[in-house]
């Protein structure tokens, strides 16, 4: 009987996809999620907002999220073997073909808790406003395209938002409602979707690019 598959494997052999067997040697394989990467102008302004949240951040209790290193993860994928990858664009290009660009504005920042951890936020975060209803529909074609090339896609309900920050461990943070940043003027037009890689290493997390998908593209 086969072992259930992990997050990001191919789970049978379809078309000219490889297929990997126990006794196949390790293919290589990178940590990747897709998702939608904001222009460098929001990135810019967003900037500007953590740079205001930072200086009020006196006891470096929050690890703040580099400039170049803000999106909006529309499926994490986990573990994907370099083959997968090519199919998976692909798929990518087949369901967002005939998908119009949308604007898309940022309304408000926030915060996720963790019920294993006292002291309230973990992760610090810029929420989308505009057109939600196109990100929404996009995340369901991304999700539909990674499934058509039998990978897993997290199971997570999707809760759109720009990680800013993470809580640092036996650390305590919150936010001020009243004194926070305005992000209520950045907007930006989403018009494609990018398949990233999660490089983990001591610090934190560093992404690349590896292959984006414009919308609408043939």
């Amino acid at each position: 009987m086969r072992a259930p598959a992990q997050c990001g494997e191919i789970l049978e052999e379809s078309g000219s996809y490889p297929r990997v067997t126990a006794d196949s040697p390790t293919p290589p394989s990178f940590r990747a999620f897709v998702a939608v990467v904001p222009p460098l102008s929001a990135k810019t302004e967003l900037e500007a907002v953590v740079r205001q949240l930072r200086q009020r951040d006196t006891d470096e209790a929050v690890r703040w999220v580099a400039t170049d290193a803000l999106h909006i993860t529309l499926a994490f994928l986990g573990q994907i073997t370099e083959s997968a990858a090519a199919p998976l664009i692909d798929a990518l290009r087949k369901e967002t073909a005939g998908v119009e660009s949308f604007e898309l504005g940022l309304g408000s920042l926030g915060t996720f808790g963790d019920r294993r951890r006292k002291g309230g936020a973990q992760v610090v975060w810029a929420g989308p406003e505009g057109d939600v209803d196109g990100l929404s529909s996009l995340y369901e074609r991304v999700t539909a395209a990674v499934r058509s090339v039998r990978l897993r896609v997290e199971s997570r309900a999707f809760q759109p938002h720009i990680t800013l920050g993470r809580v640092r461990r036996g650390h305590r943070w919150r936010l001020d409602p009243i004194n926070a940043p305005s992000i209520s003027s950045i907007t930006f037009r989403v018009d494609s979707v990018t398949l990233m890689e999660s490089q983990l290493g001591k610090g934190p997390a560093v992404y690349i690019s590896r292959r984006q998908v414009s919308l609408s593209e043939p």
